[in-house]
């Protein structure tokens, strides 16, 4: 865990039952990496058929990293983690929405799992618990709740009715701006001068829904 390298260092191992189809529990080892707002970065140690061990990395995450938990009450531990890809991504960190996104460890492999239809319920309460707090505290930077918020209602089959309110509702003089390459296959980052194109928050949102791997509206 190289990468969790804190004038204080916090690493927690852990042992769980992730994977039914290894003879051992799986060693999960978090640690803080340190730096505002960030990050905990996770390695999972999982043995094979014959006994032989691996080691998986998982994804360096914001908001505690993965969170561990039955989804769907079957008796099999799935890892759930806000999707990072929308912090800051539409608005500043604190007015950042994000919906969670749930993984399975699956032999050398951290598979993303949420589009499975036994998780909708769960789902469906993220979806409401993003709703809910909206509901008590404002939506506070507009553009920020409406993307995560369109995000948790594609996962539930609700894209298109989620789309209008959002053309509704969103603020068209957002303090971020938003810019895409006009060469093909170039990040944005890496653009030569002069080819950037400015986007409106709609544009930028159906990209974001597209290359994150969630339904957008027709």
């Amino acid at each position: 865990m190289e990468e969790a390298m804190a004038e204080a260092p916090r690493l927690t191992i852990r042992l769980f039952r992730l994977d039914p189809s290894s003879p051992r529990p799986q060693v999960m080892v978090t640690g803080y990496t340190g730096g505002a707002h960030c990050c905990f970065a996770s390695a999972f140690a999982t043995a094979d058929a014959s006994g032989a061990w691996h080691v998986v990395t998982g994804a360096t995450l914001d908001s505690g990293g993965y969170q561990v938990e039955d989804v769907d009450r079957d008796g099999q531990i799935e890892l759930t983690h806000i999707d990072n890809s929308f912090l800051y991504a539409f608005a500043s960190y604190a007015g950042s929405v994000a919906p969670r996104r749930i993984v399975r460890l699956v032999g050398k492999e951290l598979k993303d799992v949420t589009g499975e239809p036994r998780y909708q319920s769960f789902l469906r309460q993220d979806l409401a618990t993003i709703e809910h707090y909206a509901d008590k505290n404002g939506m506070g930077e507009a553009n920020g709740y409406l993307a995560g918020w369109v995000a948790a209602k594609a996962l539930v089959g609700q894209v298109d009715e989620a789309w209008k309110v959002m053309m509704q509702r969103y603020e068209r003089r957002s303090a971020i701006t938003f810019e895409t390459c006009t060469v093909p296959n170039v990040p944005q980052e890496k653009c030569p001068p002069g080819r950037l194109k400015k986007r409106t928050f709609p544009e930028a949102l159906r990209d974001h829904l597209a290359s994150n791997g969630y339904p957008v509206p027709r």
